[in-house]
Formats: C-alpha cells, structure tokens, sequence
C-alpha cells in the first residue's frame, strides 16, 4: 500500500513538474535553457522516491490537494527563496517545503552564455489514489 502510494504520488509530481514550469531571470529576458536536474531527470525521480511520502496524517484525514511552490533555482544550481505560493493545508504544504529543501543541485539556467537564476513556480499534487476492489480486478 505504501509502496503504491509512493509510486503513484513520485508519477504525479514528476510529470506536473515537467509541465507547468514557469520560469523568469533576474535580466527579464528568456534563457538559452532551463534549469534541469542532472542525467536525465534519473536524480530528480530518485530523490522523489526517496523522499516524498504521503503524509500519514494527512491520507488518514483524507486531506488531498495542490500546493503551489516557488523557488529559486541559484547560478550554482542550488536551491533557495522557497516560498509556498498557493497553499492547500497546513500537512501538505509543509510536506512540500521539506522536500523542496532537500532537493539536489540543478543544472543552471543560462543568458548568453552565462548561467542565471531562475525562479521556477511548480504545482506539486497531493492525491491519494483509489484502490481497486476484487470485484473490479
């Protein structure tokens, strides 16, 4: 059961991430590239599977929802200024900012050549998924 719901909850942020990133410089200008993780998205997924459980209270509360993130992604590719921008709950957003803490370096985004920081808005949702009965197996 857990294991499913880490599977299903790393799946949903992960393609939500690749999707509804939203990205500014300090030049006001459009970057040459993102910012990306490392190899491929491999170390994002990884860290997300290691990292991002449902939170325990919060599926036995039925708690589900989306909490929006803003962070900074650093010339350095570190992570810094995170802010909840659209909160849901208490739980949830707090689980969202422990993760977004701990998240790994960035490959950085760059202007003309140069790398740039970059602030990045992400939806991260919270759902807890419906389990099949026998009879619908």
């Amino acid at each position: 059961m857990k294991f499913l719901l880490k599977i299903i909850f790393t799946l949903a942020v992960f393609l939500i991430c690749n999707i509804a990133f939203s990205q500014t410089s300090n030049d006001s200008e459009k970057v040459s590239n993102v910012p990306k993780l490392n190899k491929k998205n491999e170390k994002y997924i990884n860290f997300l599977q290691q990292n991002m459980l449902y939170p325990p209270l919060a599926h036995k509360q039925n708690i589900q929802g989306e909490v929006e993130v803003q962070f900074t992604v650093a010339k350095d590719g570190s992570i810094r200024d995170i802010i909840i921008k659209k909160p849901c709950h208490p739980i949830l957003d707090s689980t969202a900012m422990i993760v977004m803490r701990s998240m790994p370096k960035w490959k950085p985004a760059k202007l003309n050549g140069k790398k740039v920081d970059v602030v990045y808005s992400i939806p991260i949702n919270f759902a807890i998924p419906k389990l099949k009965t026998k009879k619908q197996r």
